[in-house]
């Protein structure tokens, strides 16, 4: 899993001297690397992500320091150890007070202590856990493909603390400009924000890129649970002003690992579904019918049939700007009641009477029979799912 700051700090407090000062709230951000600076401008090259050392050599007092760690937690540091000694003897209240505004930790450790083994350590300990991050999402990946070898592969699962009995939800993410491209730190941002969030509750989880999905494992997750994870998660669109949107699919709820392949298709066969009729969430679980037409893997068959059925009518609106399959539908919504429509549709019986039989003669069928309206209430579902809204 990725390196957290809080568990990375605990064996240096007794190691090395290492003292939170500040920002006790970000002690989940994730470390991605350890960098020693000792200027304003160098902050501006960091990549994000990183726990960066000082000693001060360049200090100019107050204002100095206060300007360095605003700048480094600008350029995304995860945050700052000082090395109090002959260049920054003690840190000024400003300090801690901007730090803990803006939950970025603050460290101190002693002079006497040498930076270069202390950084090493905290290297090897990225790496080591990269390592078993990586072995994990290899071997759900291969669950993915071989869910038979079940037995085979949760031993690696449960030595990194994956409960596999445990029910697990799959949620597919995909994350897209609301505008124009995507700034690719925004996508980031996100990613980050969403690991931090489960730190945080300390849950065990897997997340990996798959083509332009992002793919979370969550063991131990419910509908409940998951559907909490969701709101968190969509809040995040808030943090970038508009400038991005997440849509996110959840599969099926109460299995187990040996199911991720299944309910990572089912997850992200909804996030197209969510793509195309605006929404931002949607639960496998939720489904009723639908489950029955998102089992159709080729949309091109899905396309011939909603062609083959509502296409005349739909081509009749198109080119004399009329409204019949917006009446159809609704007529049919409500049992072929004549006058429901036309509550509905805030017009007079008579009108609805004569858009009836107009679209009966374009269409050439007839709604008497149970079989005729199945076709159309099938073929608009296709619709709602995958072309357009009704």
């Amino acid at each position: 899993m990725a390196a957290i700051l809080q568990k990375m700090c605990e064996n240096a407090k007794q190691l090395y001297g290492m003292k939170l000062e500040a920002g006790k709230e970000g002690l989940s951000n994730i470390v991605k690397w350890v960098h020693t600076l000792e200027s304003e401008e160098a902050a501006k090259f960091l990549h994000g992500g990183e726990l960066v050392f000082t000693t001060g050599i360049g200090n100019a007092g107050e204002e100095w320091l206060c300007g360095f760690a605003r700048q480094l937690r600008e350029s995304g540091a995860c945050g700052l150890v000082v090395n109090l000694g002959p260049y920054i003897e003690s840190l000024p209240e400003s300090l801690r007070n901007d730090c803990n505004e803006n939950a970025f930790p603050l460290f101190t450790v002693p002079w006497e202590t040498r930076l270069v083994d202390m950084t090493q350590d905290f290297c090897n300990y990225i790496i080591q856990e990269e390592k078993a991050e990586e072995s994990i999402v290899e071997v759900l990946k291969n669950l993915m493909v071989w869910p038979e070898k079940f037995a085979e592969y949760a031993p690696v699962l449960e030595r990194n603390d994956f409960n596999v009995r445990e029910e697990c939800m799959v949620l597919c993410l995909r994350i897209l400009p609301a505008t124009e491209k995507l700034p690719e730190q925004y996508e980031e941002f996100v990613k980050t924000r969403i690991e931090q969030m489960l730190y945080r509750q300390n849950c065990r989880f897997a997340a990996f890129q798959k083509e332009k999905d992002w793919v979370l494992v969550l063991p131990g997750f419910g509908r409940r649970r998951t559907g909490r994870m969701i709101d968190s998660i969509l809040e995040l669109q808030n943090a970038k002003e508009g400038t991005l949107r997440v849509l996110i699919g959840a599969g099926p709820a109460g299995r187990g690992l040996e199911m991720i392949g299944d309910s990572c298709a089912k997850a992200r066969r909804i996030l197209s579904v969510c793509e195309k009729v605006h929404k931002s969430a949607l639960f496998y679980d939720d489904l009723d019918f639908e489950k029955v037409i998102l089992g159709v893997s080729d949309e091109n068959i899905l396309r011939e049939y909603y062609e083959q059925i509502l296409g005349k009518l739909e081509n009749y609106d198109s080119e004399y700007h009329t409204e019949y399959r917006r009446t159809l539908y609704v007529y049919l919504k409500n049992d072929c009641s004549i006058r429901k429509t036309a509550e509905e549709l805030y017009v007079h019986r008579n009108t609805i009477n004569y858009q009836i039989n107009r679209i009966k003669k374009i269409m050439g069928r007839d709604f008497a029979t149970l079989d005729e309206k199945m076709k159309l209430l099938t073929a608009f579902a296709i619709g709602e799912l995958f072309f357009q809204t009704v």
